[in-house]
């Protein structure tokens, strides 16, 4: 039975404060300025307590990467570069892809930084890493209950009010997770790393029963879609790539714990699984680089890459039998995410941002929409550009994203601003609105901005508007045109049999699918309708045609209506 041993816990505490003497400092600190800014005070560097666990961890990694060496005194100073960073860190940054991309390129440097070349060596490293972070976390989440339990039993037994102490869950949560859990961790991690951690049959069920199954079953997934879009000879779907990477990094990972299992089963595979994965990383590469070649590069698209680049590489080292693969793997990876964050000429925004600025430049200097200094000539296009619709979305997409990135918009204060430029059928496929395809290359706008009518004859006049909840409105979907005045439905009918009777009107027939310069010809005819009750005024409408189907209106706006 184990005993509780004090003189021994003590002595693994010391062990731990004389091997991490930096670690533990930060952990102090975490302590001593966390529990005055709970009270209230120092509210200023909030956002320096989100820096603290990058703080622990770069330690940790110069405290392995310098142990030893004539260069072990930057470990012991580095506390001095940390706490300028600690006072000036802003909200901004932590809000950052800096920030967050420092915690994956963290966890890369910890696992590289003892720099065991021994593939089998260093996958129980990883698992130890993995093991004292759960165990750690574990035990801090019990005493943080434990310490919750405590505090509302003595409220609900003595009656005490909930605030009889202020924040006791914020305390608890710093004391649990902010010291103890970091300090924990430590131990463990110098506990398992000598220990070993070959052998668990717990972990052997893990990855023979759970994991690996799954990792077939996903690979035959996969490949049935990777048959049906060759049969199909169609592009991989956009979360294809995130899918795969995920699928290939796994299964390197759980490839490289094969050796520290009681019993091997699935050697076959991942023995071969350089071989099995490359239908899959065709797929990556092929949709990735078409999606680039197709909108341009982002930051995010950028980082996509860069996944893909590890992957690859570290597919490739599965054809190698030589030592420290695994190492170089971490390295590699490593070594891009930095390059592709905190170096700007080549980060991943920077790159983004040239992208995106480089297709809107590259659009409206061949479509003349750019002045002498590079900005936009906010006038509204001719209708003729219609047939460039792709070209304006492809436009709005760009700035759009350069307006999340706050970067400059050729003279335009915000994307939507493009919309007062682009020709106004088109305004709504633009930004996104309109889903429904329209061939552009042939589609007319016809408009009538008469605002005097003659109403002789007439016993009411009316003004609906489009989808309004008033008495007076139309709505147009599903090719119908219904009409409401006094909230009285006045009208029902098709688009077609409006547009018949009013190619009627002018002396033709839809059979005969007539052109665009006679319809433009008789638009002041072909936007008022009459009937025997009603004449209405059309102010604009918006007609597809085609040489293979008669002519169809998809869109239309109502500026009067005459009753008689």
């Amino acid at each position: 039975m184990m005993r509780f041993e004090p003189r021994k816990w003590f002595a693994a505490l010391a062990e731990t404060v004389r091997l991490f003497p930096v670690e533990t400092g930060i952990v102090a600190f975490t302590l001593f300025a966390g529990a005055p800014m709970i009270a209230g005070a120092f509210s200023r560097f909030h956002e320096g307590m989100a820096l603290i666990p990058l703080f622990f961890a770069s330690a940790y990694v110069l405290n392995n990467l310098l142990r030893g060496g004539a260069f072990r005194w930057g470990y012991r100073l580095c506390w001095i570069v940390m706490l300028p960073l600690w006072w000036s860190a802003s909200e901004e940054w932590i809000e950052s892809t800096a920030y967050f991309v420092a915690y994956p390129c963290l966890l890369l440097a910890v696992l590289a930084c003892r720099r065991v070349r021994d593939d089998g060596r260093f996958a129980e490293e990883a698992v130890a890493y993995l093991y004292a972070a759960a165990v750690a976390g574990f035990f801090a989440t019990v005493a943080y209950c434990l310490l919750l339990a405590i505090y509302h039993s003595l409220i609900y037994i003595f009656g005490l009010e909930y605030s009889f102490i202020p924040d006791f869950g914020s305390y608890s949560a710093l004391l649990c997770y902010g010291t103890a859990c970091p300090m924990m961790l430590l131990a463990f991690v110098r506990g398992a790393l000598g220990g070993g951690m070959a052998g668990s049959g717990m972990f052997t069920t893990l990855l023979n029963w759970i994991v690996t199954p799954a990792l077939l079953v996903y690979t035959a997934i996969l490949y049935l879609y990777f048959v049906t879009i060759a049969v199909s000879w169609s592009l991989p779907k956009g979360g294809i790539a995130y899918m795969v990477f995920a699928f290939a990094m796994t299964a390197v990972a759980v490839g490289a714990c094969q050796p520290l299992l009681r019993r091997r089963m699935y050697g076959w595979f991942f023995g071969r699984f350089g071989l099995v994965a490359l239908p899959a990383v065709a797929m990556f590469w092929i949709g990735v680089l078409y999606r680039v070649g197709e909108y341009g590069l982002t930051e995010a698209r950028v980082y996509l890459l860069v996944c893909g680049a590890v992957m690859t590489f570290s597919l490739g080292l599965l054809f190698s039998k030589r030592g420290g693969r695994y190492l170089g793997i971490c390295t590699a990876a490593l070594a891009l995410l930095v390059l592709c964050t905190y170096i700007p000429p080549v980060s991943a925004g920077a790159l983004g941002e040239a992208s995106q600025r480089d297709r809107v430049e590259r659009i409206a200097s061949r479509l003349g929409m750019l002045d002498g200094t590079g900005r936009f000539d906010v006038v509204r296009r001719p209708l003729s550009d219609t047939v460039y619709r792709e070209d304006y979305r492809r436009m709005y997409e760009s700035l759009e994203y350069l307006e999340r990135e706050k970067r400059f918009l050729f003279g335009l204060q915000e994307a939507d601003d493009l919309l007062k430029i682009a020709p106004e059928p088109i305004e709504g496929y633009v930004c996104g609105w309109d889903t429904v395809e329209v061939d552009t290359a042939r589609t007319l706008y016809l408009s009538d901005d008469r605002s005097s009518f003659d109403v002789r004859g007439y016993a009411a006049v009316s003004f609906p508007g489009q989808w309004s909840s008033g008495p007076d409105r139309y709505s147009f979907g599903n090719d119908t045109l219904r009409i409401y005045t006094d909230s009285v439905l006045r009208c029902v009918v098709s688009g077609r049999e409006l547009l018949a009777e009013q190619l009627r009107a002018i002396g033709c027939s839809e059979e005969a699918r007539p052109g665009k310069r006679l319809l433009e010809k008789n638009a002041g005819k072909l936007l008022v309708w009459r009937t025997d009750s009603l004449t209405v005024f059309f102010s604009s409408m918006n007609l597809r045609l085609s040489p293979e189907q008669n002519p169809e209106i998809y869109g239309l706006d109502i500026r009067c209506v005459l009753e008689r």
